[in-house]
């Protein structure tokens, strides 16, 4: 069963911090990416799935966003550590890196996952 996926990634050239923070992103990111691969919704035309990847930053903060077209979810499975490693995102960026992880979905609605880390600059 292979899925197709149109997607588009934008990225700051000038993105610089500690490599710890930069561990944890690529993990976010892996995970958001896996995620969207297995919960794509088998109903959309592949030319039609869309993977939105979109980092910037925003003074001190590093500013990721994911948006999807896949089968959607209950947000509040993930408090209730349900969350199909998203549970791991959400804590590791509350807790470890005094950030916000913020999830919009519904079942059947797609998802939007921002993630805002604070980080130090040059």
């Amino acid at each position: 069963n292979e899925k197709n996926f149109r997607t588009q990634v934008n990225l700051p050239e000038d993105l610089y911090f500690q490599t710890n923070k930069a561990r944890h992103v690529g993990r976010f990111i892996a995970e958001l990416v896996s995620n969207i691969c297995i919960h794509a919704n088998p109903e959309c035309h592949p030319t039609e799935r869309v993977f939105i990847l979109q980092t910037h930053l925003n003074n001190n903060s590093l500013i990721i966003i994911t948006k999807d077209q896949g089968k959607g979810f209950d947000p509040n499975e993930i408090e209730n550590g349900n969350g199909y490693g998203l549970g791991y995102i959400k804590k590791i960026v509350e807790n470890d890196l005094n950030g916000k992880f913020t999830p919009v979905s519904a079942p059947g609605k797609g998802a939007t996952f921002t993630i805002d880390i604070p980080i130090n600059h040059s």
